[in-house]
């Protein structure tokens, strides 16, 4: 790789990428990849379907890369758009996805401790074990940091199903903690 594309900054890169410099857009996929990845797979029921969404994504940036502006940060500008592709994903196969009230949800009591005792790739594994619904909720919420209002705007669904399909995930978390790692769950249950 010619030596132009090289420990450049974020805008410099973007602004190369906009122009359609192949060697940028290479570097960029590199430089970003394992990060959007982690991301993807959070949404994803499958490695294949992650390294989809995330190729998916790429295009994404790529084709919109001369919306990027400099005094923001390129990772985040990029996972906005891994996390939006995750979302119309997850619209596209909505028929697919298990949605509960309000009314449904159930009391989840563990201590958030517990969490800590699991390897990234782990926790990765459980949210993936997670219903579609559960997973695109709980990580919007809890990883992505939107309010209940967003999420529903975002899914078009209403405040209530989003804290519904929250407390469903924390359940299953709980219960796939639980069987997996006893002691660990034993010791932080509230």
């Amino acid at each position: 790789m010619p030596s132009s594309t090289q420990n450049i900054n974020d805008s410099k890169l973007a602004a190369l990428c906009a122009k359609q410099d192949r060697n940028a857009q290479k570097l960029l996929y590199q430089q970003f990849y394992g990060q959007m990845m982690s991301v993807c797979m959070r949404y994803a029921s499958s490695k294949d379907e992650a390294g989809e969404m995330l190729n998916d994504g790429f295009m994404k940036v790529f084709a919109h890369i001369q919306e990027y502006k400099p005094e923001h940060s390129l990772q985040g500008w990029i996972r906005r758009i891994m996390v939006n592709n995750a979302i119309d994903a997850f619209r596209r196969n909505r028929q697919y996805a298990h949605q509960l009230d309000i009314e449904a949800a159930e009391e989840v009591n563990v201590s958030p401790d517990v969490i800590e005792h699991f390897a990234a790739e782990d926790i990765i594994r459980i949210i993936q074990d997670l219903p579609p619904v559960y997973k695109v909720v709980f990580n919007l919420y809890a990883i992505e940091g939107y309010s209940h209002k967003e999420i529903a705007d975002q899914l078009q669904i209403t405040e209530s199903t989003s804290r519904a399909n929250l407390a469903k995930a924390r359940a299953k978390l709980q219960l796939i903690i639980k069987e997996t790692e006893p002691t660990i769950y034993e010791r932080y249950a509230k």
